[in-house]
């Protein structure tokens, strides 16, 4: 073989999911404080002893614009609080987490350089059409705590395009 003959296309990998389906629950139990009896933004509504129950839904509207999670993916003016002592109207996993596609290929060329030796060059490709994939909903993901300023935001994101150079040597 020449060192310019044509390369070899190996792979072309395209993962598509939609979002994790979540609920919207009221703030959770504090570190400091477990077992907080009903009190404004406890999220006990219901006044049970449960501090995460839904909140009233005014609408399950939702950008599915990626973006949409740099600003807030699941609006905060669609949640209000229940009256005292009634459970929220709000639905179970009606809301969706961020979606995330990624496109990964990789380029390899084989080089005889005698006859029992070969030189393999990979060019390996991953995330290559550079897509935000952002976090999904809960601990590092998405902000999913109402009270907080950043409902519905996304806090982090998975790696950008990037690829790597390899070769081997066969013999």
């Amino acid at each position: 073989g020449y060192p310019l003959t044509a390369a070899n296309f190996n792979g072309f990998v395209a993962v598509c999911q939609s979002g994790k389906l979540s609920n919207v629950p009221g703030q959770g139990c504090s570190v400091s404080d477990p077992a907080v009896s009903y009190a404004p933004g406890s999220g006990d509504y219901n006044a049970d002893g449960d501090n995460l129950d839904y909140p009233d839904t005014i609408s399950y509207s939702q950008s599915t614009n990626n973006k949409s999670w740099l600003t807030g993916g699941i609006p905060k003016s669609d949640f209000a609080t229940p009256a005292f002592g009634l459970e929220g109207n709000g639905k179970a996993q009606r809301f969706r987490g961020p979606n995330f596609y990624e496109t990964d290929v990789n380029f390899y060329k084989d080089t005889h350089l005698t006859e029992g030796v070969v030189f393999q060059l990979r060019f390996e490709f991953f995330n290559i059409f550079n897509r935000a994939n952002y976090v999904d909903l809960g601990n590092s993901g998405v902000d999913m705590n109402l009270p907080d300023g950043n409902f519905g935001v996304a806090r982090a994101s998975h790696q950008p395009r990037f690829w790597q150079l390899g070769g081997k040597i066969s013999f």
